[in-house]
């Protein structure tokens, strides 16, 4: 289509406020006017197939990010030629941002990019050539199906990727069908055929291109990983050679397409605008069905919000069933609880969200596509919705199940150990008696012998063994008080919060052997307290703490999502209708203004059809 059509076209596209076929349309007619214009094409075919290996096969950079699960989740546009290495991306508000960090591109990075542009300095496939990096056709991901879609219009040829080792998929056939349609050229890159032998190449190009009736000259067998590229080259080779050709029977379809469109708009301009009457009760009915809508939009969003808020109350009833039998699953067995549990708890709450996630998809698509209003205005912009900045994790853990019942086990050890050097010091006294009788000393002297021998024996455990072979012997007097006033202190140790300062002061004063006493006690207390507390403390964590602050963490996040629905209907509806209100009003405005002018304007859209019928 020659130029001078083209610029009645964008006349016609800004005169009627269709702003955006305005725009494509100035892109086609730049593209018109560069007789060296760049030609885009797509990399398209299964997550893992090769595409982006490819990519980094003939840059310089290789630096796109390559997975054996989908990762590509953005359009990146791969530039030519470039003097020096550079990245930029255009963000959802239409700002062009550089990126100054070009080591990784990973699509973590650019989750609210539409688009990333590199410009790399390899000279391996012509500076007009625009390479593009795209989603897997069939990746289990609704968002990376719908990004490939909606960028496949700005294609101009189609560079097909297929692994020799996998089988051709039904998505890959019907993708092929597809393209033939829109006149767009195919391409077809057989990837990793480094791993097959010659004639099973040969057999495998042969047998894809008499099924899918692909020229065998537009087909190439490759190797990213030995640089076995020379069919891939021949290819380029091929596309600059009809380069004009493709770009210009692309941009013709895309013309007609925009033609069509702006055809239809006008009859409907032209049905509601016959007469200065007609266009006022016209005006009125859309104002009356902007209303209606209006109420509309909220039955549609209770409705939602209802379902929503109804699937919210199943998934945190099913979390409080989930955590409670895992958690006492988990301590009925052994190991590090605490981590095993904080484990258990993030993975379900990320399991229960993504099953509501799916629950909240398939709400929206019942009310909005199959259910009641569905015949009134189809909505679109909740095809896909982005839950990623939606979260229910990383949920606060308070508990303590490694040390639950297990909390006085060192005071207890500390009675077991003061228990043992009462034990010496019973055998100590007994000793002392002993030899007291037998030596018929001065008691003086016996008491201070006694004492020394006390010390001593109180150094360790092994004591209270000695102790039990010599109980028979009579005890002295003060040897006796000290040993009872020792058990009375053991005791109480053992049910006060005393005992932290006798146990403090056995260690301090002897040099008992820890290790081997608190473990004794630990075995002991787990199957009396360890087990039940751990349990206990579950319950009461779930009760007070986790399960609240789940269901709190699902009103937040439901809340999220329908506040986030409300704006998207309430949007999409808005630009549907208020476009043609703005239209009609002008042409009453014009009408009262001068009723010449508003004929001259009918004329003019009757004018319109009749040239954009002719394209």
């Amino acid at each position: 289509m020659e130029a001078d059509k083209i610029k009645k076209l964008i006349d016609i596209a800004g005169s009627i406020k269709q702003l955006s076929a305005a725009k494509e349309l100035e892109r086609i007619l730049a593209r018109k006017e560069n007789k060296d214009s760049d030609i885009v094409v797509p990399i398209i075919g299964e997550f893992s197939s090769g595409k982006t290996t490819l990519i980094n096969a003939l840059t310089d950079s290789k630096i796109l990010e390559t997975a054996t699960l989908p990762t590509t989740a953005t359009i990146f546009e791969i530039h030519f030629g470039s003097d020096s290495l550079q990245a930029s991306y255009l963000n959802q508000a239409g700002e062009l941002l550089s990126i100054e960090d070009t080591s990784n591109l990973s699509n973590e990075k650019f989750k609210d990019a539409v688009v990333v542009n590199l410009y790399d300095t390899s000279t391996k496939v012509s500076k007009n050539t625009i390479l593009v990096d795209t989603p897997g056709l069939s990746s289990p991901v609704a968002e990376h199906k719908q990004t490939l879609m909606n960028f496949l219009p700005m294609a101009d040829a189609i560079l097909l990727a297929v692994d020799i080792n996998a089988q051709v998929t039904r998505s890959l056939t019907d993708f092929i069908d597809t393209m033939k349609l829109s006149n767009r050229p195919i391409f077809l890159v057989i990837t990793k055929c480094d791993t097959k032998t010659e004639d099973d190449v040969k057999s495998t190009k042969k047998y894809i291109s008499e099924n899918y009736k692909i020229e065998l000259d537009k087909v190439a067998c490759v190797s990213a990983t030995d640089d076995n590229l020379n069919g891939l080259y021949a290819i380029f080779e091929t596309i600059q050679k009809d380069k004009n050709n493709i770009v210009e029977n692309a941009d013709n379809l895309r013309l007609k397409n925009i033609a069509n469109g702006l055809i239809k708009n006008i009859d409907e301009l032209l049905a509601s605008a016959s007469s200065d009457n007609d266009l006022e009760n016209s005006i009125k009915s859309k104002e009356s069905e902007l209303r209606n809508i209006s109420s509309m939009i909220r039955r549609i969003v209770e409705d939602t919000k209802m379902e929503i808020e109804d699937a919210s109350r199943d998934i945190s009833r099913k979390f409080e069933d989930q955590i409670l039998m895992k958690l006492d699953t988990l301590v009925a067995g052994g190991g590090n609880y605490d981590v095993q549990a904080v484990s258990c708890i993030n993975g379900t709450a990320s399991l229960l969200q993504s099953e509501l996630q799916n629950k909240i998809i398939s709400i929206i698509q019942n009310t909005t596509k199959n259910g009641k209003y569905a015949e009134k205005f189809q909505i679109t912009s909740l095809d896909n919705i982005d839950f990623s900045q939606f979260s229910v994790n990383n949920l606060s853990y308070d508990l303590s199940l490694d040390t639950a019942g297990h909390e006085y086990d060192r005071y207890i050890a500390g009675g077991v150990k003061i228990a043992a050097v009462v034990g010496a010091i019973y055998a100590a006294g007994a000793l002392l008696a002993g030899a007291g009788t037998a030596a018929a000393g001065t008691t003086a002297a016996a008491a201070g012998t006694g004492a020394a021998t006390a010390g001593t024996a109180a150094t360790a455990l092994s004591v209270a063994d000695t102790a039990t072979d010599v109980a028979s012997v009579a005890v002295a007097g003060k040897a006796i008080k000290k040993m009872n006033k020792m058990e009375k202190m053991a005791k109480a140790a053992q049910t006060t919060t005393e005992m932290k300062t006798i146990y403090d002061t056995v260690a301090k004063n002897t040099n008992v052997n820890n290790g081997m006493v608190e473990s004794l006690v630990g075995l002991a207390t787990e199957s009396l307290k360890g087990k039940p507390a751990r349990k206990r403390a579950i319950h009461q964590y779930l009760n007070n703490s986790l399960v609240p602050q789940f269901n709190s963490r699902m009103q937040d996040f439901v809340g999220q999502v329908v506040n986030y629905v409300t704006i998207s209907i309430n949007r999409e509806v808005e630009e549907s209708t208020l476009a043609q209100k703005q239209a009609l009003e002008e042409l009453k405005t014009q009408s009262v203004e001068a009723h010449n002018q508003y004929e001259q304007k009918v004329k003019a859209l009757r004018d319109y059809k009749k040239e954009l019928s002719t394209i």
